[in-house]
């Protein structure tokens, strides 16, 4: 499908047929269109060897790529990354479960394979050996769980190795605590599990797959397990289409998902992941495309406007696949605290009509290090006074952009929320940001927050994120480690308060 705007002068006639040929959603009467989304969904955090989340029964997903010990000497990889060959005195090892001490899922591991060879585990000593079955066991002060491979048969080389927990192999994708943990909501963000932000992918080949060595990439998680795990949890998906992915792509993906998709369940649907942040090579795409195609002589609305009008046309080709409105719902978003950028997103030729709701990201405590820094008393309750303060100024902002989406008959969403307390190299605050993190306090503030946000008419909210440890990069997780303990957590209260959503008449 070509896109709706090539040149300054208009619509080509092709586009504005297709134009015409697509209902916008929010003109269709309302009976085809309520649904309840004043709900709260999760962004899943993406698949890496040092996530404190465990996803799968097959640990193997999580591998790192392989590293090289001779990078002299490139690694033969197949075309799903598994390694063909090795040079004389060279290995490939990965990473599995890394800095994982006090918190291995078992001592005991079992690792399956296909092929001739010799794998190694600098960590563990094998107990059982036979041909293509591993029987392992962590060392006693073991941190990691890493592979080594030292030697494979080119003619039919290592692959299709899987670890599982134990002397058994369990059959199932998903580990049960990780369903267990995100039942009770109603969507699931898949950016990370995309990886969205900065993506390589344009065309459908480019995509992960599931017979992939590992689903923890730069490609990001195949398609396939991400509506496996929709349809197991009976959860919508929401899916972040990749800045550079062709029209095709986005066809097979829709194409896809319709087919294996649950029928019951709606499809949240939006062009990448700010797009307006200029720290992700998606902003730089659409900027370098807005000055293509001359969609504004200001540097600040040429991405704007290519954002708008790609969404746009994403929405379109999903609905083409579709032909069911209403199963889809079509997401834009900008920045929390730009009010004009939302006015001049749903506006640009009139992108509000072919949306069905609005997104933004709904933090709190980003912008307090200096006030924090600059207080009397450097403590927890200090902190605390300031985060509250903050909550105020945000109930402020969510009724600002609330009663612009409403007026285009929009329903607002958070596409992230939660605490954003980020303080990189200063050990003091990060102590301190660690701690309230932790303590009553903070399930007060998230109390607070989610309130706010209900009661500012803002629909449905996807905290960000799932399952993290802390560090001075961000303290993202509601648990930071899936065996965790989640009374007393951020988790809680973000299920409690779904619970309640959803038992009040």
């Amino acid at each position: 499908m070509k896109p709706l705007m090539k040149t300054k002068f208009g619509l080509s006639l092709a586009a504005f047929f297709l134009a015409c040929y697509f209902i916008p959603t929010n003109q269709l009467d309302a009976s085809e269109t309520t649904m309840n989304h004043k709900a709260i969904g999760m962004n899943l955090l993406g698949i890496k060897d040092w996530s404190s989340e465990l996803v799968f029964n097959d640990y193997f997903k999580r591998a790192r790529p392989w590293i090289n010990n001779k990078p002299s000497a490139s690694l033969k990889l197949d075309s799903h990354g598994w390694v063909k060959a090795l040079q004389p005195g060279q290995t490939a090892q990965t990473y599995i479960l890394t800095d994982f001490q006090g918190h291995f899922p078992s001592k005991v591991f079992t690792c399956l394979y296909e092929g001739d060879g010799l794998i190694t585990f600098p960590e563990a000593i094998i107990l059982k050996q036979q041909q293509g079955r591993l029987l392992i066991r962590l060392k006693e002060h073991a941190q990691n769980l890493s592979l080594v491979i030292k030697r494979t048969d080119p003619s039919n080389y290592i692959h299709n190795i899987r670890i599982y927990s134990g002397d058994t192999i369990q059959t199932a994708t998903f580990r049960p605590d990780f369903l267990e943990r995100w039942k009770p909501f109603s969507a699931i963000r898949f950016m990370d599990w995309m990886q969205t932000n900065n993506s390589k992918q344009k065309n459908w080949s480019d995509r992960a797959h599931i017979n992939d060595f590992s689903q923890a990439s730069r490609k990001g998680v195949s398609l396939e397990y991400m509506i496996e795990l929709a349809n197991t949890l009976n959860i919508s998906p929401w899916f972040c289409m990749p800045h550079q992915a062709t029209d095709a792509y986005i066809r097979n993906f829709a194409t896809l998902v319709k087919k294996t998709l649950k029928p019951n369940l709606h499809i949240y649907i939006e062009y990448s992941n700010e797009v307006w942040n200029q720290s992700f090579k998606q902003h730089q795409y659409a900027q370098q495309e807005g000055e293509r195609l001359d969609l504004s002589q200001h540097e600040y609305l040429q991405p704007i406007r290519y954002y708008s009008q790609r969404s746009v046309e994403v929405f379109h080709v999903w609905e083409s696949v579709f032909r069911e409105p209403h199963r889809l719902v079509r997401v834009l978003s900008g920045q929390a605290v730009a009010t004009y950028m939302t006015t001049q997103i749903l506006t640009w030729r009139n992108a509000w009509k072919y949306a069905d709701a609005y997104a933004i990201g709904d933090y709190f405590g980003g912008g307090i290090n200096k006030a924090l820094l600059q207080a009397t008393k450097q403590n927890q309750q200090t902190l605390f006074n300031l985060l509250q303060q903050d909550l105020k100024k945000k109930k402020t902002l969510i009724q600002q952009q609330q009663s612009i989406t409403s007026a285009k008959h929009l329903q607002l969403f958070a596409y992230e929320g939660g605490q954003h307390l980020v303080a990189r190299n200063n050990s003091k605050l990060n102590l301190l940001f660690d701690r309230i993190n932790r303590s009553p306090q903070m399930n007060t503030l998230y109390s607070q927050h989610l309130s706010n946000w209900f009661a500012s008419n803002g629909a449905l909210f996807m905290h960000f994120g799932s399952v993290s440890r802390n560090s001075k990069y961000g303290r993202w997780g509601a648990l930071e480690w899936y065996d965790q303990n989640p009374a007393n957590t951020k988790y809680a209260v973000l299920r409690d308060t779904q619970k309640t959503l959803f038992s009040t008449p």
